[in-house]
């Protein structure tokens, strides 16, 4: 099956078989072109990927929004916990608020201590204490504080002013001891007034987790708006994917269809033209080639020379018009090829490059194909030899058929010809070269790849690989 032919008619070692996965391999410099169509997506598959996208974008696109309202909502948490401490520390604290808070007057602590364990000390808020301007506390729950003299920090020192702070407390600080057990407290500070116009600063610390409820609850309410509007978006978007999936599937059915038809149509009048040629002008011709063959012996056995050279020269010329017209027929439709196979087949399609001079190394092993498998990979070598000889100027030319890694068959066309850049396909595309591209479409149709790899000035290779069928 394996033969190497040259233009010498010499036998030469076949090259080894290169599959395509070698051959991607080899993309060494950025100069090399490479033009690869891979086997068509069902649109099932992308609308299932389209889905699977839209899923993901939600999913991201709500955790990122949880993350951004989770922090508004942790903000609103503490203002909204501060306001109402602060509000307490206004209404409860600053009625019973005595000049005597400032000299450490037992009387004027007294009432202020039960205001604060009255109204102030529930539920969150688990300490108070009053600071004079100097860092010393004037008050606070816990009285083994009362007299204690600590620094406060700049914050600290705004708040007399008016300028209120609330704040995750630092526990670590000495004035933060007594604290430290609740494990993490947020901080309120405001100034309120004596009956003389004295500022000093109220302290209250809250039960973190009370504001982490807070956040809990904002996020409750703001979640099912935000999930229900990404997934209402989601439900409208999958029908109208699958409809436009529906129709570009039945487009594709029809556009397939078509062209198989328009290629089978090709084919049946491929081989009519080819019988009418070989049935009508070519057995006439060489009736003629017979007959001037005859009619220029009987003019030399006249004494005519010049008129039986004539003949001759005539009678050649017409047989060479017949041998051009069966290379024709069997470029046209290959009789070989459904009763020989392919090698027969190819080895007919090569001859004209052979006796033009041009090297021809074959390497055909393929496995069992079917007829439509064989006439497809036929034409695709049938068409890198047409653009080998009408473009690449090559001197070699090497094609190898054989059993591809994955089970299928590849097929594989190299020259060493001229080569191309990505410019110059286009442009041949553009001026009505597009055999190649038509064949790219029947073997993705047919389940398989095609990949043409070019550089300028160091030729083409063309690999089409089908599918085990």
């Amino acid at each position: 099956k394996t033969a190497a032919t040259t233009a010498a008619g010499r036998q030469t070692t076949p090259p080894r078989v290169v599959t395509a996965a070698a051959r991607v391999n080899e993309q060494t410099t950025n100069k090399r072109t490479t033009l690869r169509i891979v086997q068509r997506q069902s649109p099932r598959v992308t609308v299932a990927k389209f889905t699977a996208a839209a899923v993901a974008s939600i999913a991201i696109i709500s955790i990122g929004t949880f993350v951004l309202a989770k922090g508004v909502a942790r903000k609103e948490a503490v203002r909204n916990a501060s306001d109402v401490t602060l509000a307490t520390g206004a209404n409860a604290i600053a009625p019973v608020l005595q000049e005597g808070i400032v000299t450490a007057d037992p009387t004027a602590i007294a009432a202020v201590d039960k205001v604060v364990r009255d109204r102030v000390l529930r539920n969150d808020v688990v300490r108070v204490k009053l600071w004079a301007r100097d860092g010393t506390i004037l008050y606070s729950d816990e009285t083994s504080l009362i007299g204690k003299k600590f620094t406060l920090e700049e914050e600290e020192q705004h708040a007399f002013d008016g300028i209120a702070v609330a704040d995750v407390s630092n526990l670590n600080k000495p004035e933060n001891q007594s604290e430290r057990q609740f494990h993490k407290l947020l901080e309120v500070y405001d100034g309120i007034d004596t009956p003389n116009g004295t500022t000093i600063l109220f302290e209250a610390y809250l039960r973190y987790n009370a504001v982490e409820r807070n956040t809990s609850q904002l996020l409750t309410a703001i979640a099912p708006a935000l999930v229900g509007g990404l997934l209402v978006l989601l439900v409208v978007q999958i029908p109208l994917a699958l409809g436009l999936a529906r129709k570009l599937e039945q487009g594709q059915a029809e556009r397939e269809t078509l062209l198989r038809r328009n290629i089978e149509t090709s084919e049946t009048e491929r081989r009519r033209i080819a019988a009418d040629l070989h049935d009508g002008v070519v057995q006439r011709l060489v009736g003629t080639s017979y007959s001037l063959s005859a009619s220029a012996a009987d003019a030399d056995q006249q004494g005519n020379k010049p008129l039986a050279e004539s003949l001759n020269e005539t009678s050649s010329e017409i047989r060479q018009a017949v041998r051009e017209l069966r290379t024709m027929i069997v470029t046209v439709a290959p009789p070989r090829l459904r009763n020989e196979g392919l090698h027969a087949a190819v080895f007919d399609l090569t001859a004209p490059l052979s006796r033009s001079g041009v090297e021809i190394v074959l390497s055909i092993d393929p496995p069992s194909l079917g007829d439509e498998d064989q006439a497809l990979l036929y034409r695709m070598t049938q068409e890198s030899i047409r653009n080998v000889t009408k473009h690449a100027n090559a001197k070699r030319v090497e094609i190898t058929i054989a059993a591809s890694e994955s089970g299928g068959v590849c097929t594989t066309v190299k020259d060493d010809g001229s080569g191309f850049n990505r410019e110059e396909h286009e442009l041949r595309q553009t001026e009505g070269h597009v055999g190649l591209h038509l064949l790219r479409e029947l073997i993705v149709d047919a389940g398989g790849t095609l990949t043409v790899e070019s550089q300028a000035g160091k030729g083409t290779t063309v690999i089409a690989q089908l599918p085990r069928r």
